[in-house]
């Protein structure tokens, strides 16, 4: 979930100006339930289970408590945060490992994070692309006509509305010379969570067209998104229960058992569940009675590929001053300076890979770190980036037991069934995170909290009646 400086996912397209409801306080708890009828939360007693502790997960359970529900969060792993975790203690700046920026600034996510008093950084940066045998800076990059013209795809492909195929294919159809598809890769494939082999483009024009959190990127300069999180979600952090993985839902219209691998159970009136795609492709949690076909469907047709950042640091900073990010040529689509503006070394590279070959670089006999060494020496020069290497550290989304990849993205006709997996279940399970998102922000930790904000209505809607 994080976003390129030079090509960012949302940077290319004609933004649209639906507001789609973001900005919602979170004392109104309003949306639309039956029409144009509006539900507004109440006080209601009921016992809910929420299944996953990432941030839509605990965001919901902080909605449904300031409602007066009683609220247990059940959460798989050892600890809370899902795609949202920091490192500490590797450089003099907390770390990202999953989500990075907030993306936009017209979202309730955006106003959280500064009403946490979090500051973003304020800095200008260039960007480096590999072209051949060179690494040019962007502005020379942009005189390349082969570089123009993928620029022009990538602002155009907002426009697609043919078959879904897949955007290599349409990149193909366009006769967008090879020498620069790399870079396309990493501007829109890689930044969707995938490569551009996986991607449909009437899928992902689509979900551009309905994007509405605004067009600039923020970096935290202090702090982390989990101190953001655990800001605003004080009331149910002694709540979530850790190390119970969710095996089996039984439910009815009016109630819901949940029980976990440990054997524990859980009884209550409803549940809201954010379990990451990855896992519930894998049908690890079984639902009695089965879950609707199109919701099983959806499952399976939304794409979830693997994800991974390797955070190098080194004795001194071999690039320049000002860079935002490196798009290589090899297996690694971006690296970026994760340090400027935040660090007085500044002597940290992100390397960030999504879809077959974070996979690749996942599989057992691959070292990663290794990997990206060589990437760099071949940029920089033979020896520049290993010869200064000092500590890396892996962070591979694709083996977390519980999470199992990067996050959601519009592969071929996923958007019809990314409807259907928001869609509530007998007014008993509800469904939420950032693959539910059906407004174009998958993806995103501000989809996943807009997410919550939709379950936690949809549950306060029906027991209203």
């Amino acid at each position: 979930m994080i976003e390129s400086k030079f090509m960012n996912r949302r940077t290319f397209i004609q933004y649209s100006a639906k507001s789609a409801g973001a900005l919602l306080l979170p004392g109104l708890l309003v949306t639309a339930c039956h029409g144009n009828d509006l539900c507004e939360s109440e006080n209601w007693q009921g016992k809910v289970v929420v299944i996953g502790a990432g941030a839509a997960g605990m965001y919901a359970a902080q909605l449904l408590y300031k409602a007066g529900a009683q609220v247990t969060v059940l959460e798989a792993s050892g600890q809370y945060g899902g795609r949202i975790r920091p490192l500490t203690g590797f450089s003099d700046f907390d770390i990202e490992l999953g989500a990075e920026e907030v993306h936009g600034n017209k979202t309730r996510w955006y106003n959280m994070v500064q009403d946490a008093g979090l500051d973003f950084t304020n800095t200008e940066t260039t960007d480096l692309l590999a072209l051949d045998a060179q690494l040019l800076t962007e502005d020379a990059a942009a005189n390349d006509p082969d570089v123009t013209a993928a620029l022009q795809f990538a602002e155009n492909l907002y426009n697609y509305s043919g078959p879904d195929i897949s955007v290599a294919q349409y990149i193909a159809n366009q006769g967008i010379p090879a020498r620069v598809h790399h870079l396309l890769n990493a501007f829109i494939g890689n930044e969707y969570g995938s490569d551009n082999t996986r991607l449909g483009a009437k899928s992902t024009a689509e979900a551009d067209d309905l994007w509405s959190a605004g067009n600039d990127n923020y970096a935290l300069k202090n702090g982390t998104l989990l101190s953001a999180l655990e800001y605003h979600c004080p009331d149910i952090l002694d709540k979530i229960v850790l190390n119970q993985p969710v095996q089996a839902i039984s439910y009815t219209d009016n109630s819901v058992t949940v029980t976990t691998e440990t054997g524990n159970t859980y009884l209550a009136d409803k549940a809201i569940i954010t379990i990451p795609l990855a896992i519930l492709k894998t049908g690890a949690v079984t639902f009695t009675p089965a879950l609707p076909d199109a919701k099983t469907q959806a499952f399976a047709n939304i794409g979830m590929d693997a994800g991974m950042k390797i955070i190098l640091r080194f004795t001194n900073r071999f690039w320049p001053e000002d860079t935002g990010s490196v798009y290589g040529n090899g297996y690694i689509p971006e690296f970026w300076s994760t340090g400027f503006g935040r660090s007085n070394q500044n002597n940290v590279l992100t390397a960030f890979i999504c879809g077959p070959n974070a996979q690749y670089l996942s599989s057992p006999g691959q070292n990663a770190i290794q990997t990206a060494l060589a990437e760099l020496d071949a940029l920089f020069g033979q020896g520049i980036a290993s010869g200064a290497f000092d500590v890396g550290f892996v962070m591979d989304w694709f083996k977390q037991p519980y999470i199992g990849g990067a996050y959601s993205y519009p592969s071929p006709n996923s958007e019809t069934h990314r409807q259907q997996l928001a869609l509530p279940v007998a007014n008993t399970l509800f469904f939420a995170g950032e693959a539910t998102h059906t407004q174009g922000h998958q993806g995103t930790v501000h989809g996943a909290i807009e997410t919550a904000q939709r379950a936690v209505n949809e549950l306060l809607c029906s027991v209203k009646g």
